[in-house]
C-alpha cells in the first residue's frame, strides 16, 4: 500500500503557452534542481534507461527505424555533432540529481484566470527518469518539449523564457551554454528514434510517437536556425528579466 499527496492541477499541454507560464517552468525546474543540489544516493549513479541523455549514442543503433532518408540524414547530423561538441566536455559540466523528464505531460498546472491566460505552474510528477546527471541536460530537456505545443508563442521564444526561468535558479558556465543548442536537438533526435523503433516492435503503442507529431517541425526549425541567431533572441529574453 502507498499512500500520496493528490496535486490539483492539467497538463501543461492543456492550456496557451505564454511567456510567464514558461518562465514559471523554467524556475521551478532549476528550484527543484537546486533543492537536491547536496543529495547523494548509489540509485541515482548507476546506469540506467537508454532513455536518459547518456543513452544518445546508441540512436544510431536505432536509425533504420527512421525511413525517409532526408529525416534520418538530419538525425546523423545531430547525433555526430553530440559526439563532437558535447561528449568531450562532459567533465566540465555540473552535475546533481535532476527529474530527467520535465516534459509537456508531466507538468501540471492550476488555472488562475482563463480569460487572461493566466496559469500557474504547481509541480512536476513522474520521477521515474530521476538520475545524476549534468544540468545542462535538464534544461535542454525542458526546452526542447516546451516548444512542442507551443502554439501562442514562437516556440524558439517559448524555450527562451524557460531558459530565463531556469538560469534565475541555476547558473550555467559558458561551455553548458555553447552546447545548450545540440543537446535540445539530440534530445528531440533520441526521442523521435526511440519512438519510431518502439512503434515499429508495438504498433499499438501509440503513446511513443507523442514526440513525432509536432517533433519534426520543431526539431528543423531549431537545427536550421543559426546558432547566432537562436543565442542572440535567447540572451535578450533573459537580458529582459535582469537576471
Amino acid at each position: 500500500m502507498r499512500l500520496q499527496t493528490f496535486i490539483p492541477g492539467i497538463i501543461i499541454q492543456k492550456v496557451p503557452y505564454t511567456a510567464d507560464l514558461m518562465y514559471q517552468v523554467g524556475k521551478l525546474g532549476g528550484q527543484f534542481d537546486k533543492c537536491l543540489s547536496d543529495f547523494t544516493h548509489p540509485a541515482f549513479t548507476q546506469s540506467g534507461s537508454r532513455w536518459y541523455f547518456s543513452g544518445i549514442p546508441t540512436v544510431m543503433d536505432f536509425i533504420g527505424s527512421v525511413k525517409d532518408p532526408e529525416k534520418a540524414a538530419v538525425i546523423k547530423s545531430i547525433i555526430q555533432a553530440y559526439h563532437h561538441e558535447v561528449e568531450p566536455n562532459l567533465s566540465k559540466l555540473s552535475q546533481g540529481v535532476i527529474h530527467g523528464d520535465m516534459n509537456e505531460q508531466n507538468t501540471l498546472v492550476v488555472c488562475e484566470d482563463e480569460a487572461l491566460l493566466k496559469y500557474k505552474v504547481t509541480a512536476f510528477i513522474d520521477f521515474g527518469d530521476s538520475h545524476y546527471a549534468p544540468y545542462v541536460w535538464e534544461i535542454s530537456m525542458m526546452m526542447a518539449y516546451m516548444m512542442l505545443d507551443s502554439k501562442v508563442l514562437d516556440p524558439i521564444t517559448a524555450a527562451g523564457h524557460v531558459l530565463a526561468g531556469y538560469l534565475s535558479e541555476i547558473k550555467l558556465n559558458a561551455i553548458e551554454m555553447d552546447v545548450l543548442k545540440t543537446c535540445m536537438a539530440a534530445r528531440l533526435a533520441q526521442s523521435i528514434t526511440y519512438g519510431a523503433h518502439t512503434y515499429e516492435q508495438n504498433p499499438t503503442n501509440n503513446y511513443v510517437l507523442t514526440t513525432a507529431k509536432t517533433g519534426w517541425q520543431m526539431l528543423l526549425k531549431l537545427w536550421q536556425t543559426p546558432k547566432e541567431e537562436l543565442y542572440k533572441q535567447w540572451r535578450e529574453i533573459i537580458a529582459s528579466y535582469e537576471i
